[in-house]
């Protein structure tokens, strides 16, 4: 039987008229009780006297309970800090401290790539999906390693809660949104990829920072969901999703209805 969110209030006022009912009766024979013990000082009005006060206890939490459970559709999603890819560095993390810090994520799924300067050996790690209310995040670790290897980013967009795309040392801060690619980008290219499938693309460049100590072994995906014939045509066009990645071969772009249903 389907159930409507005015069915649904209907059952739940019937629930608190109820358990007020109930508690006003036990309320009552409370009292009784209490008469009975004042004038005759017996044993057994003590004891129903005990047991009214728990039934009461019992009755207010359940009253109490069922009036917080009103609110329907409640967000207990959690917010990232704008500087999260600052924070987080693949290389310098676990998946266990992510987890520690940020929940349990909402999937978990093994996958792999082919290696073509490795006689395209497959290589199989774990990808963890976490979504907050401003950003969806991916993590991957190795199978039996738990350090993190990569980290993807795309960002929801709120201006309440932005969150900047990382840039190597020699650009100010941008937030997504703002971050467009740039020409330093553009020249410390070392791959560039584009990828069309039956419902959405990405094009993609991925840089390095050889010049800068802190970064200079990671590579940065800068992608974007559009599609590109070269890098020059993506210069000057918006960032939609970052991967940070220790490993070359292994930077995962965010499926496009992960961005478009934000």
């Amino acid at each position: 039987m389907d159930l409507n969110v005015n069915d649904y209030l209907g059952f739940k006022m019937k629930d608190i008229l109820k358990n007020s009912l109930l508690l006003i009766g036990e309320i009552v024979v409370l009292t009784l009780f209490s008469i009975w013990y004042y004038n005759s000082k017996e044993i057994e009005p003590l004891v129903g006297i005990v047991g009214s006060l728990v039934f009461i206890l019992i009755s207010i939490i359940t009253l109490f309970s069922s009036r917080n459970n009103n609110i329907l559709g409640q967000s207990t999603e959690k917010v990232i800090h704008e500087d999260f890819l600052y924070n987080y560095v693949p290389g310098e993390i676990t998946i266990n401290k992510i987890i520690e810090d940020l929940g349990q994520p909402i999937s978990k799924i093994k996958d792999s790539i082919e290696q073509e300067w490795n006689k395209n050996k497959k290589f199989k790690f774990f990808v963890y999906k976490f979504k907050f209310s401003n950003a969806v995040v991916l993590f991957t670790t190795k199978i039996k390693d738990d350090n993190i290897i990569s980290i993807s980013l795309i960002s929801k967009l709120d201006k309440k809660n932005p969150v900047k795309c990382r840039f190597s040392f020699a650009e100010d801060d941008k937030y997504f949104g703002e971050a467009l690619i740039t020409e330093n980008i553009i020249e410390n290219t070392d791959n560039f990829t584009n990828q069309n499938y039956a419902s959405w693309m990405y094009s993609a460049i991925t840089s390095r920072y050889a010049d800068f100590r802190p970064i200079k072994y990671l590579d940065f995906t800068y992608f974007i969901y559009n599609h590109y014939e070269n890098k020059n045509e993506m210069l000057d066009k918006n960032i939609d999703g970052i991967c940070i990645s220790t490993m070359s071969d292994v930077k995962p772009i965010l499926h496009f209805d992960d961005y478009i249903f934000n």
